[in-house]
């Protein structure tokens, strides 16, 4: 029998007892989830710290994508994808904390083809999405990275 105390990424996790090939799965106050199956570890850090997560896929229409829970997040990254642009489009990374009122923390004006890149740092943000506010033409995809 093991017993021990895990610490991941700052985080204290509930003490872990693993017997033998048996899976144990624990979840800490923060939604962090881990899940060992005979000595194997695995790590789901509220499923997006350092992952890719698409906010605007492809859209050639203007709107506001999902919203997303980065309150766990002082730090995110935007890639802003544009393919066939003459004119281009304005898209915006908006920021909510009840989820329905939104503000815009950064306006990007896109005129040609390409990927931009956007950091918005520093700020613990509840809720976060991106928004294609103004577009003539081109097809846009918004990803983002958070991180802490």
């Amino acid at each position: 029998m093991k017993k021990k105390i895990l610490t991941l990424l700052g985080l204290i996790f509930i003490p872990l007892i693993v017997y033998g090939a048996s899976t144990v799965v624990i979840q800490n106050w923060a939604g962090d989830v881990v899940t060992v199956t005979g000595g194997r570890l695995d790590v789901n850090t509220r499923g997006m710290a350092g992952s890719v997560v698409t906010l605007l896929n492809a859209v050639t229409t203007t709107g506001a994508s999902a919203s997303q829970d980065v309150s766990a997040y002082s730090k995110k990254t935007f890639h802003i994808v544009a393919t066939s642009v003459s004119s281009g489009a304005t898209i915006e990374i908006e920021t909510s904390n009840d989820d329905s009122n939104w503000v815009s923390i950064n306006s990007e004006t896109i005129a040609a083809s390409g990927t931009t890149e956007v950091a918005v740092n520093g700020y613990k943000h509840v809720y976060i999405r991106a928004n294609a506010t103004a577009r003539t033409d081109g097809t846009y995809t918004v990803t983002m990275v958070p991180g802490d």
